[in-house]
């Protein structure tokens, strides 16, 4: 999947959220599925830390907590967590590309898979 096909995806989903102005959204490296961003219609982020018992991915290390950290992503409650209140579908698109690539290291192919909720 290319990088403007991810794009047009994300784009597509959060719209799709916002008009019916409440459940979540689910991004996940299809290959990967621990690799993942959940986003609700209050426009919370939730990125995986992949700490959890059952994920088959390893805990993400400094460098890439770092740089989520440079995203506005910090430790929450369960996940590490932002939010995009008042940013437009384009930019939110555009972080989305960011956390997988330089934050979760998924490869610049990588295939996406959305789920709503």
């Amino acid at each position: 999947m290319t990088a403007d096909q991810r794009q047009k995806s994300y784009e597509k989903a959060l719209a799709e959220l916002s008009r019916a102005g409440a459940g979540w959204v689910l991004f996940a490296d299809k290959a990967n599925g621990d690799n993942y961003v959940e986003v609700g219609a209050d426009l919370r982020v939730e990125v995986s830390h992949r700490r959890w018992p059952g994920s088959k991915l390893p805990p993400l290390g400094p460098a890439a907590l770092t740089k989520l950290a440079s995203l506005g992503f910090r430790e929450a409650e369960r996940n590490l967590a932002g939010s995009w209140s008042g940013w437009t579908f384009p930019r939110m698109a555009r972080q989305l590309e960011a956390i997988f690539l330089e934050g979760l290291g998924c490869a610049p192919g990588f295939d996406l898979e959305v789920t709503r909720g």
